[in-house]
């Protein structure tokens, strides 16, 4: 593998911070998460360059104010996120 091909497969890596850049509907439910949600990267998949990303979505109801959702999404549909 070429290093640029090594650069596309390890784009990100488990702990990183990231957002979305297209709307994403999840996979168990109705609900549709707006392009900049952020969330974290938990599994790094080489092919299809796909990756298990918690995503956090503001839910007073839950401790923490945040309910997650993990969903597997290609690399293009993530960018990093700004900040730690």
């Amino acid at each position: 593998m070429s290093r640029a091909e090594d650069e596309m497969v390890t784009r990100f890596r488990p702990g990183d911070r990231v957002r979305t850049t297209v709307v994403v509907k999840s996979e168990f439910s109705t609900r549709l998460y707006p392009v900049n949600t952020e969330g974290t990267v938990v599994e790094c998949y080489e092919d299809p360059d796909s990756y298990a990303v918690d995503l956090a979505v503001p839910d007073d109801t839950f401790v923490g104010g945040y309910a997650y959702d993990n969903l597997v999404l290609p690399a293009g549909h993530l960018i990093k996120a700004d900040g730690p």
